[in-house]
């Protein structure tokens, strides 16, 4: 059985070495090929910019190549795995003082370096480790944290009770909090979420379509609709015969918990219509399986008819 290939890329360009021999330059946008091997595999990447952190990567192939830590493993068949090595930015130390400091509860919030810092009552400090650009306070209870492209919304615990989102502008109205976003890996609609801002409970989710200009858009809206679990949106989408066939949770079961869709690769001379799902299976490694979707337009409006995987 031939040996598998692994396609290796990274965010910034890199020098990368394998079990101590010199693999190469790795570009920003290209990728790198060669053989998977069996047993361990140990790569060292070092950013050619000072102002990232190198790492180092462990591969296991035993059977099943499976990523340890340093990078994201991808398997889109068993021929080819794809190797994504994510580096980080050099963190600089925080000064000793509070940058910018306000009230918060009985205690203070405040920003030291790029750290966000709360101070309780008897002087005790907590911190998130996590680069933080700004803060707003929203309540006694709630700081909205701004991080590079993102916000979210921390208690005093200092427990993300809104989970990062990639949002930039916000705005509060009628003791509400309203955030406006396009989900993360999604690029078919936007999300309007309004969160009170006595308990940040989620008073109301409204979708917004950006685009289904070609069958594709279609498939992909549809797709994104599944993975929010946005039962009325995904099934307008879908021809009534299908809606009669299959109920939308047996759609959602024969799909599965994929966390993205991307174009498919690999796959000489694809039908129309094809999608690449990922599924993750921890947070170093996921697999794709790619389906087909029937897009059925004799009504006039374009609507998927049926669905089965490549």
């Amino acid at each position: 059985m031939p040996m598998p290939s692994l396609l290796i890329s990274a965010n910034e360009q890199c020098v990368v070495s394998i079990n101590g021999s010199f693999l190469g330059l790795v570009r920003q946008g290209d990728e790198k090929t060669i053989p998977l091997s069996t047993g361990q595999s140990l790569f060292v990447v070092q950013p050619v910019e000072a102002l990232w952190e190198p790492l180092v990567c462990i591969i296991e192939n035993s059977g099943e190549p499976h990523c340890i830590c340093g990078g994201v493993l991808s398997r889109w068949s068993e021929e080819i795995y794809c190797l994504r090595f994510e580096l980080f930015q050099k963190r600089v130390s925080p000064p000793p003082l509070l940058m910018k400091e306000e009230k918060w509860g009985n205690g203070f919030a405040g920003l030291c370096g790029d750290c966000f810092v709360f101070e309780d009552s008897l002087g005790n400090r907590s911190f998130i480790d996590e680069p933080v650009e700004d803060f707003v306070v929203l309540s006694k209870k709630f700081v909205l944290l701004k991080q590079q492209d993102s916000l979210c919304v921390i208690d005093q615990a200092l427990n993300k009770i809104i989970a990062p989102v990639p949002c930039e502008n916000y705005r509060i109205e009628n003791n509400a909090l309203i955030l406006s976003f396009v989900p993360w890996n999604m690029d078919c609609f936007t999300l309007e979420e309004r969160y009170s801002l006595e308990d940040l409970s989620l008073i109301k989710s409204d979708l917004t379509f950006l685009k289904r200009e070609t069958p594709l858009d279609l498939v992909r809206s549809f797709c994104q609709c599944v993975r929010l679990n946005r039962e009325a949106e995904a099934l307008e989408l879908l021809t009534p015969s299908l809606k009669r066939e299959f109920s939308f949770q047996s759609i959602k079961d024969f799909l599965g918990p994929f966390d993205a869709c991307e174009s498919v690769r690999f796959i000489s001379s694809p039908a129309n219509n094809t999608l690449a799902l990922r599924y993750k299976i921890d947070r170093f490694n996921y697999h794709f399986l790619c389906y087909e979707f029937s897009v059925d337009a004799s009504s006039g409006t374009p609507l998927i008819d049926d669905v089965s995987q490549l």
